[in-house]
């Protein structure tokens, strides 16, 4: 539920934006984040490590001295590398605003200052990391989603009030709405989850004590980072090579287009946040084969969740950017269909990423799939130059996640043993067959269909949700998961009657 409320709200206040912050200064700050990307990407990294340790040690000992060790460890990296990449940055940043990036001119300071902005508000998440990273491994999920909600409903408001109430400044004023909420939340949360766990104290060991936990969460990230590093050189490389080629406004297309496949992964990517702590943690209690298939059901879940979402987007994303957008820029229909293509592709193997992780043994998959996102940057680059087409950008959107997909079936069965049979039979053919079931009865209904308007969309929302949810229920869950479902309808509708 948090995250379809979270997908809405998003994607309902992107528009405000848009249209508080016109199109080139959206733009800018999508370019502009593109720089400063690398904390967040640090963050992700050591955070999963982070979680990794945290629940792989709650499956294996479950030892409370032993998790505070593994806390502070994170705390002691996450307060010392947040630091030194702001001191960094500071001086970075502005040198790549004035000399790498096209933006028009008279805006560089402006730019420069949203930069500051949003760096500052990276560091504060980064140092909060430890602490979000514990409620994950402990698969709190009522504390996530409350906090998760409260996050919503604050950007919504802020949302709200820079569109009516903003007329000067907006980007800047946008920016610091950004960051102060992520400061706050991430303030409340830390304070939160130190009430809710007591490992999570802060305790002062000796070097020699905490020095190995220090040690292995670093070269675990170091590894780890391959693959992220080499993803935001992709997401974040394309987006500069975009603004070089094409300007600043088509960096409109690409943010609006990023925007709505990150709200799409909700779904998946909350699926994913639930079951990797269960695999990580079956795997620190020497239950692989369980493992193993929880890492197939992962993968299958997380493909078909992300079809309830993509597929009515693909069928009818034109009429969807007219509706929310009214003008969107050139080419954001394009943008939107090749990366929510390539976001399919990603979850098909889900799971085999995340019982790499599990087992631990990362350094030749993660290497691989960063070298290949960063060919893909060059790979664009030379179909600008030659083609001089923004077009071209989709096509290297879905290759590269194409050879993702390749090297994690590869890295997966060489590392953890899973089949690529069993993957292609419980993973590849319901989500296909979902697939072409889908488009085959579109492609019968959508002439009855209005040509466009709101319409049109509830139509075919109501429509994909009906088909993708029967397709599910007869052709994918299993028995016991359908067994599961409608016995917590009774409970809830056993509770309801009572209340009556």
């Amino acid at each position: 539920m948090r995250s379809v409320f979270a997908m809405v709200v998003g994607l309902f206040t992107a528009r405000w934006v848009l249209q508080a912050l016109g199109e080139s200064d959206y733009g800018l700050f999508g370019v502009v984040g593109s720089i400063m990307v690398f904390v967040t990407f640090l963050n992700g990294v050591l955070a999963g490590a982070v979680s990794r340790y945290f629940a792989y040690c709650l499956g294996k000992i479950n030892n409370s001295e032993e998790l505070n060790r593994w806390f502070n460890a994170a705390l002691i990296i996450h307060t010392i590398v947040p630091i030194l990449l702001l001191l960094a940055g500071l001086v970075l940043g502005s040198v790549i605003i004035k000399n790498v990036l096209n933006i028009e001119e008279g805006k560089i300071g402006l730019a420069t200052i949203v930069f500051y902005i949003s760096s500052l508000s990276a560091v504060f998440s980064m140092m909060a990391a430890p602490f979000n990273s514990m409620l994950y491994a402990k698969q709190n999920i009522v504390e996530q989603s409350i906090i998760g909600i409260a996050e919503t409903l604050t950007h919504l408001v802020l949302m709200y009030i820079l569109m009516a109430y903003i007329h000067n400044n907006t980007l800047v004023i946008y920016t610091l709405f950004l960051a102060s909420k992520t400061i706050l939340f991430q303030l409340f949360l830390c304070l939160r989850t130190m009430s809710l766990y007591p490992e999570l104290h802060i305790h002062f060991y000796s070097k020699e004590e905490i020095w190995p936990y220090i040690k292995e969460l670093l070269v675990f990230s170091s590894w780890k980072s391959l693959m992220g590093f080499g993803r935001i050189i992709y997401t974040q490389g394309s987006a500069i090579v975009l603004n070089i080629f094409f300007g600043s406004r088509l960096n409109a297309a690409y943010s609006i287009a990023s925007n709505i496949s990150a709200q799409s992964a909700g779904l998946s990517t909350s699926l994913m946040t639930a079951i990797t702590p269960e695999i990580v943690s079956r795997e620190g209690r020497g239950k692989h084969e369980s493992m193993k298939s929880l890492s197939y059901k992962a993968s299958k879940y997380s493909a078909i969740l992300i079809c309830f979402i993509a597929l009515p987007l693909i069928s009818d994303i034109q009429n969807l950017l007219v509706l929310w957008l009214k003008t969107p820029p050139n080419y954001t229909s394009q943008f939107c269909t090749a990366i929510i293509v390539s976001l399919i592709l990603d979850k098909l193997a889900s799971g085999h990423e995340s019982a790499l992780n599990a087992n631990g043994k990362i350094a030749g998959f993660q290497a691989s799939i960063g070298i290949n996102f960063i060919l893909s940057v060059c790979i664009t680059y030379i179909l600008f130059k030659i083609y001089n087409r923004p077009i071209m950008l989709c096509v290297s959107i879905v290759l590269s996640q194409l050879f993702s997909l390749f090297i994690k079936l590869y890295w997966g069965k060489r590392i953890v043993g899973l089949s690529l049979r069993e993957w292609f039979l419980q993973v590849v053919l319901p989500t296909v067959g979902c697939i072409l079931v889908y488009f085959f009865l579109f492609f019968f209904y959508r002439h009855l269909l209005p040509a466009t308007g709101l319409l049109r969309l509830i139509i075919i929302t109501l429509l994909s949700t009906l088909i993708i949810g029967l397709y599910s229920w007869f052709l994918v869950m299993e028995k016991e998961l359908k067994a599961s479902v409608l016995l917590k309808i009774k409970k809830i509708m056993s509770k309801d009657i009572s209340r009556r």
